[in-house]
């Protein structure tokens, strides 16, 4: 009866502040209004909807709730006695208290559980006043300890959660061997081999101290060595084929959002061991029976400092220059510095550092670079940076910020061959760029978290400011062939174009991200709320001179654009649990979520033109009365704002061993526009339903997933109107624009073993659309114009299958394989149409009357393999090869078949070999073949060879001189071919210098003093 009560009385209040103008509606003028001043009868009614559930399932759902006496969370740390290391691969089973009964065969291994930073081994036990703990590893000596359970509150029948002692396990010392597994025997050393890779679960250690790198290397190099990781250029990092969302060093952010800071800056000497595990919520102490966690665990990678040089400081400093080999190229210069203080409470880090390079990547040290990426310019790169972070003395409370910038200044040329499909027409555009560009960056950010028994908090605001200047040249030519099959052949010329162009553009981005998390105080479930809010404004500036020559005309046009953009987005979103039940050997929970989501963006463009006709009789005598006239139809001012409502229900299962997850996503969408380009009326209203199902079936390391989304086309998209801002590239809209929907399905298998350092990944993905919007265009031959416009279209599908494998060949881990496949299908589909200059329609009369389809596959297919050879003599051999194909084939109703096809192979050996103890040589030489490129003098073999040379000459092993070869034999590659929907792109970039640099590396380290 009281619950009643209660729930009556808390309905009455929730719906007299619904009515109330300090409620969350307000009344005007026609009925209620939310945010943005839409009319919200309907939204309020929702709205009110949703929270009543929300509420009235606070009492409902407690007689289905698992009590707390019926488990015991129990949670033990295993170490090592010596160095004090987690023990991750450790067996830990737990007896009843007669030792005669198994209770738990292996306790489970948890990153992170209800709150604590440190890793442990946990399980749930039947409530009992003793039990036995069984703990052995390989290499260790078993230990079993008797556990006797503390006394249980007055009035309780169970302890909630117990922590037992840390559990140390002493190593077993073998004949000749020491504590450090090194041990010296008149000339003879005894060294005991290092595991390099333990799996646990879904979590993967690995040990960097059985890794041979010089004393001078990064961490990126130590990723890169690691079994079943990829790293790219840009610092994306790939663990078994998926993606490392967060770098984290001890457990802490570093630097968020930019992992490559890390990879670039700090040295592998100090790192210990290196994890990957899911990562958990944050809120994670609220977490129990009652308040599961369903949401999706991100992939982190951890890495971990040595235990002697965790509290202290560490720095790390180098300077290097040296000449190049090539005339009339400047000498190459760089240089960097880090500093980092941690304590098992705060953080402090810092870091600067440029070069003259174009990139942070340091050649000698990365025998691979180059082989999948090509060098696009000359740049200077100035970087720096400070993080800090302490953890607040109340438990769960942390503060972290991060600031940091840039300047950036390069030259970019590049000589392109571009080849577009247009209906009858095959167009190419021959073009060569010039372009100097600055760019200045800084960006700020800063994390509040606080914990408290019952809830948790975190505000995470953000700041950045970029400014860009750019001087910009290009020459285009443009030819056409409507008769020949054959591409290289009887092209014609169309118009030949020069452009000049200067702009300038700030941007400037604010943002708030909020979560807040909070236990109910009738039904102990958990409330969460999320929000998040982004302001952004650019003010890009342009001036530019336009050369147009074609078999009819000469142009020059002088453009003038000041352009200003405004944007915000806002989110909104409440969930919690309303219902969970058991049924069979299955258990089943109902969740329910709100969304809230509104953006806007207004801008405005202010265009002048000067347009003079070269080749108009008596054009000599009207140059001196030229005047700057603004362009009404590319002049506009622009405004845009959206509200969407959303409701989320979402069923999971759990069923023989596997998790089964529904969920369907109901929006209604409300969307306005007004533009003064628009010819048939300046604004536009559109109201929208979508229905997007989500469904997961998640087993013993294998998942499937599929989601039929609904894709609204732009409101832009959907204007009347024509942007002729580059006259010869013209873009309209389309009012007739359809509801896209796709159809997405993946299946991900995986399997880590650490018997031979297993890895095996089978990731499978298929996508298919209907209605998709697309990018229709029509070609005037005789002018060289391309009109483009937005239409619905059928017949675009795209499939991908991927699979890595790993595994060492020997049970001495020296020799190790490493695989991937990966094939592409890509089938596109467009609408063409070329206005030729014999045809009797204008060309507005043919775009609305006639459109051909057109398609084109695009297979792309890549093998690549590696084997390395560890010897003990301190010597890693490596032998890879990469295969990339590329193959494009087109077909349609009006358009002749035409297809071609591409080979990049690459194939080299890398070797790093440890001379002596001070004298380390690491080396790469890469060969690379290019066949099938229509540009023949891309079809190129070239030879890229790397060395670089270390040597310690301290005792401390503080001091290190490198000498590093890059290019040496001045052929690095600087061609790049790119497949789209309607043709390809085939470019050649300026490249960096090949050169030889001596440079000084110094490290430092300061360890804490040791307590009394």
């Amino acid at each position: 009866m009281d619950s009643l009560t209660k729930i009556f009385r808390t309905l009455k209040i929730l719906y007299g502040r619904f009515r109330t103008p300090g409620g969350l509606f307000v009344p005007a003028a026609g009925g209620c209004r939310v945010g943005h001043g839409w009319s919200g009868r309907f939204a309020g009614r929702l709205m009110t909807v949703v929270l009543v559930a929300l509420t009235v399932g606070l009492p409902l759902h407690a007689q289905f709730a698992r009590k707390y006496n019926k488990m015991t969370l129990f949670r033990v740390r295993v170490l090592d006695a010596v160095d004090g290391n987690d023990l991750f691969a450790a067996k830990v089973s737990v007896y009843d208290k007669d030792s005669t009964t198994v209770m738990v065969d292996r306790l489970w291994f948890d990153q992170k559980l209800k709150g604590y930073t440190t890793p442990a081994f946990r399980c749930h036990l039947k409530p009992q006043d003793a039990y036995v703990l069984s703990v052995s590893m390989e290499g260790y000596k078993p230990q079993t300890i008797r556990i006797t359970m503390p006394p249980t509150p007055e009035g309780s029948t169970h302890v909630k959660a117990y922590e037992a002692d840390v559990v140390r396990l002493e190593r077993e010392v073998l004949a000749g061997d020491t504590a450090t597994g090194d041990n010296m025997l008149g000339e003879a050393v005894v060294t005991a081999s290092r595991i390099a890779m333990v799996v646990h679960g879904d979590t993967i250690i690995y040990d960097a101290r059985a890794f041979r790198l010089s004393n001078g290397s990064m961490l990126d190099a130590l990723v890169k060595m690691l079994p079943g990781v990829t790293l790219e250029s840009n610092g994306r990092i790939y663990v078994n084929g998926e993606y490392v969302s967060e770098l984290m060093v001890n457990g802490r952010d570093f630097f968020k959002g930019n992992p490559k800071v890390a990879l670039d800056n700090l040295p592998a000497y100090v790192v210990d061991k290196i994890r990957t595990y899911h990562k958990g919520v944050e809120w994670s102490h609220l977490i129990d029976e009652n308040n599961p966690d369903d949401s999706k665990k991100l992939l982190v990678m951890d890495v971990q400092l040595r235990r002697d040089l965790a509290e202290g400081w560490i720095a790390n400093a180098e300077a290097g220059g040296g000449p190049t080999t090539r005339d009339k190229v400047k000498d190459v210069w760089m240089g960097r510095l880090f500093g980092m203080r941690y304590t098992n409470h705060s953080s402090l880090s810092l870091y600067a550092q440029a070069n003259n390079l174009g990139d942070t990547q340091r050649p000698g040290s990365e025998g691979t670079w180059g082989q999948t990426t090509t060098t696009m310019g000359e740049k200077i790169v100035r970087r720096g940076g400070i993080d800090f972070s302490i953890d607040g003395r109340r438990k769960g409370t942390k503060f972290r910020t991060s600031l940091s910038g840039g300047h950036d200044n390069g030259l970019y040329t590049e000589e392109k061959t571009q080849l577009t499909l247009l209906g009858e027409t095959q167009v190419k555009d021959l073009t060569r760029q010039r372009q100097r560009e600055s760019t200045s960056e800084l960006y700020w950010t800063g994390s509040v978290a606080i914990s408290p028994d019952k809830a948790y908090l975190k505000v995470e605001p953000t700041l950045s400011f970029v400014r860009k200047r750019n001087h910009e040249m290009n020459e285009i030519l443009q030819l056409n062939n409507t008769t020949s099959t054959n591409i290289d052949s009887l092209f014609q010329p169309v118009y030949e174009r020069y452009r000049f162009t200067h702009g300038n553009e700030d941007e400037l981005t604010a943002k708030i991200n909020t979560q807040f998390v909070i236990r109910g105080p009738l039904s102990d479930k958990n409330y969460s709320l999320a929000a998040e809010a982004t302001y952004k404004r650019s003010t890009p500036y342009e001036t530019e001179s336009d050369s147009i020559a074609t078999t009819q005309k000469a142009e020059h046009i002088l453009r003038n654009d000041n352009v200003t953009n405004e944007s915000y987005d806002y989110q909104f979103k409440l969930s919690r649990q309303v219902h969970s039940w058991e049924w069979a050997d299955a258990s089943f929970r109902l969740n329910l979520a709100y969304r809230l989501n509104g953006s806007g963006e207004r801008g405005r463009r202010e265009r002048l033109t000067d347009t003079l006709n070269l080749l108009t009789p008596g054009a000599d005598e009207e140059m001196t009365a030229q005047e700057w006239a603004i362009d009404q139809l590319n002049s506009y001012r622009s405004s845009e704002r959206a509200l969407t409502n959303s409701i989320d229900p979402t069923l999971y299962a759990w069923f023989g061993g596997m998790k089964l997850t529904l969920q369907a996503g109901l929006d209604w969408h409300k969307r306005h526009i007004s533009d003064t380009r628009s010819a048939s009326g300046n604004s536009l209203t559109r109201r929208d339903f979508t229905f997007i199902p989500i469904v997961s079936l998640l087993g013993n390391g294998w998942t499937i997933f599929y989601m039929r989304n609904e894709i609204l086309p732009s409101m832009t998209q959907m204007m009347d109107f024509d942007d002729g801002t580059d006259p010869y590239y013209i873009t309209k809209g389309n009012s007739n624009l359809r509801l896209a929907r796709a159809h997405y399905i993946t299946f991900h298998f995986g399997r880590s073993r650490q018997e031979r350092q297993r890895n095996l990944n089978l990731d499978a993905s298929f996508t298919t659309y209907k209605d998709e919007v697309t990018s229709a265009s029509y070609y005037n031959s005789l002018t060289g114009v391309i009109t483009r416009q937005p239409e619905n279209i059928n017949g675009h599908w795209n499939s991908a299958v991927e699979l890595n494998y790993g595994q060492s060949l020997d049970s001495k881990n020296r020799w190790r394989l490493d695989v991937q496949s990966k094939l592409d299908l890509n089938h596109s589909v467009y609408y063409a149409l070329t206005i030729t200059s014999s045809s009797t329609q204008t060309e507005t009369e043919a775009v609305e009357s006639t459109t051909y389809k057109a398609a084109t596959m695009n297979y792309k297919w890549r093998e690549y393999a590696s084997l390395v050879f560890k010897a003990t003599s301190g010597i890693t051999l490596t032998a890879r090869a990469q295969m990339d194909y590329l193959k494009q084939r087109s077909s349609g109703s009006n358009v002749t078949p035409w297809s071609n096809e591409t080979f990049d192979v690459s194939g080299g050996l890398d070797a790093s070999i440890s001379i002596t103890k001070r004298l380390f040589f690491t080396t790469s030489c890469t060969a690379f073949f290019r066949r099938g490129y229509t540009d023949a003098s891309m079809n190129t073999t070239q030879w890229l060879w790397n060395a670089t040379c270390d040597y310690t000459f301290d005792r401390d092993s503080r001091w290190t001189v490198r000498l590093v070869g890059y290019d040496l034999l001045g052929q690095v590659p600087n061609t790049q071919r790119e497949l789209n929907s309607t043709g390809y792109i085939e470019t050649r970039y300026n490249t960096k210098p090949s050169y030889v640099s001596l440079h000084l590396i110094y490290r430092f380290n300061k360890k804490p003093k040791q307590r009394q």
